[in-house]
């Protein structure tokens, strides 16, 4: 093998490290700042696997976005979503916008908050809030 066909040891690493999967994180900051929610980086431009529900309670259950079959939005109901078995309805205000992610799988995790204790939205009226989330098995 010549040097012009030889893969270098940067090369390789940075494809390496291109190919890495970002780890979830765990903490208050993992869902958008204003949103309930996280999306993937747009530089990367991936979609995500799975889609990491996260309760209140500090419970979290993961659902694979290849078993998604159908999701439905009503303004005055929620999101309903058909995946992996299960039927999870979310509930919360502003939510046309985490439908809209969640279309396109993009979409990494959804952070419940408690609707008596998280009165005001921010300083932004129009970030989702998500204040009901329930899988139920299908």
């Amino acid at each position: 093998m010549n040097d012009k066909t030889k893969p270098t040891q940067s090369s390789w690493a940075a494809k390496s490290a291109a190919q890495k999967p970002e780890e979830p994180s765990d903490g208050p900051e993992a869902a958008g700042k204003a949103d309930g929610f996280s999306t993937l980086n747009a530089a990367k431009r991936q979609a995500q696997t799975m889609l990491n529900l996260r309760y209140k309670n500090g419970s979290s259950l993961g659902l694979s976005y290849a078993y998604l079959s159908a999701i439905t939005f009503d303004p005055s109901l929620g999101i309903t979503l058909e995946m992996a078995g299960y039927t999870v309805v979310i509930q919360g205000v502003n939510l046309r916008k985490l439908y809209r992610r969640l279309l396109i799988h993009s979409v990494g995790s959804i952070q419940e908050r408690d609707a008596f204790a998280d009165q005001s939205q921010g300083d932004d009226p129009k970030a989702t809030v998500v204040y009901s989330i329930k899988a139920e098995k299908a």
